[in-house]
């Protein structure tokens, strides 16, 4: 009944969007000592910053599984969340899975004792399922805060934990928290959903410069779901860094006609084949995204960037004008945006006298 009411009302999408935009982590006032108050750490500070906390690390993660978690991993209203499920799977696929949805319920305490702090919580589930956790050391609230908050996301899903520090240390390429996190989801996690872990450490053997390790994870992602196109894409790359760069392309163009691509995975294509001088087919690549996902900075931007290395600045400033909106703190699309502006002020510089030259010869 409830399905059937929502699936010929006119008002269900703002039902829907009301429902989503439900916060799947309730955390209630924490009882806090005397030391914590005096420090500015009151019951509801406590409980403030711990959700915060754990906002972070699922925002930060920014996990695509559609999972827990993941309903923290984007600024975005309800009615996007709820336009991208209805986009996805429809109606009713975007009801069941918010009923679905597992939703937590959590308590806790700061007390003092034998001279260190401790943080411990009482976590209940919608299921009725309690769980407890707990933590100490030192009298740094704030730091004990920050591990409980890791804590309960490894708790409830490990891999926005380990995805939290793969993507933090990706960057340098020095995997100190990570692995450990990765491993420990590969041997907890259901089949179903072990791929993912997989995926990740076959890219931290990529970023090691191991390529066959980083494809024999990618294998045994693949194993589980030979339509994996993330593992499929990434092993593409890995070829492409061995030397075999029409084997990746090939893995490339197999894994954005996937279902479940994405606009990464478009752009790692369009990106190699740029790189390789292929900028038709890349343009094509990144098109092809932008249709699935069009308001994607990161197609954007590469898009713009292969406008621009064939001087056609102006659909590089258009694309730019988008993608600055998401990327403004990122310093690359800024100075990408600089080159476009000029290169358009040159063109319509050249245009004005070459009309003004035309003009007086004509005279």
């Amino acid at each position: 009944m409830f399905l059937t009411t929502l699936l010929t009302s006119g008002t269900s999408v703002l039902v829907l969007a009301a429902m989503l935009a439900t916060d799947p982590v309730s955390i209630r006032k924490f009882s806090v000592p005397a030391y914590a108050e005096y420090h500015g750490y009151s019951g509801e500070i406590v409980s403030k910053f711990l959700r915060e906390r754990i906002r972070h690390i699922a925002q930060e993660a920014g996990t695509a599984r559609g999972e827990v978690l993941s309903v923290f991993h984007d600024d975005v209203s309800a009615i996007e969340i709820l336009a991208e499920r209805l986009q996805l799977g429809g109606l009713v696929d975007a009801v069941q899975e918010f009923m679905n949805l597992q939703v937590y319920s959590v308590g806790g305490y700061l007390l003092l004792e034998n001279g260190e702090m401790k943080i411990g919580t009482r976590v209940e589930t919608a299921k009725g399922e309690v769980f407890f956790l707990s933590a100490s050391g030192g009298r740094d609230i704030r730091t004990l805060i920050n591990k409980m908050a890791e804590m309960f996301v490894e708790r409830v899903d490990p891999y926005v934990l380990a995805l939290y520090y793969f993507r933090k240390e990706y960057p340098s390429g020095n995997f100190v928290d990570a692995p450990a996190l990765v491993e420990h989801c590969i041997s907890v996690l259901p089949t179903p959903q072990k791929q993912w872990p997989m995926l990740l450490k076959g890219r931290m053997a990529y970023r090691a410069g191991q390529y066959e390790e980083a494809i024999a994870s990618y294998q045994r992602a693949l194993a589980l779901d030979p339509d994996f196109a993330f593992a499929l894409a990434r092993w593409g790359e890995a070829l492409v860094a061995m030397g075999d760069v029409q084997g990746g392309l090939d893995n490339m163009r197999l894994a954005v006609s996937k279902k479940n691509a994405t606009a990464v995975i478009f752009q790692l294509l369009g990106d190699t084949l740029a790189r390789n001088s292929f900028p038709e087919e890349a343009r094509e690549a990144y098109i092809q995204g932008l249709q699935e996902t069009p308001d994607d900075p990161g197609l954007q931007i590469s898009l713009a960037r292969l406008y621009l290395d064939h001087r056609q600045p102006e659909p590089a400033l258009a694309l730019l004008e988008k993608a600055v909106i998401k990327r403004g703190d990122d310093v690359e699309t800024h100075i990408l945006l600089t080159q476009a502006l000029q290169g358009v002020i040159t063109h319509r510089r050249a245009a004005l006298n070459y009309d003004s030259q035309f003009s007086t010869a004509t005279r």
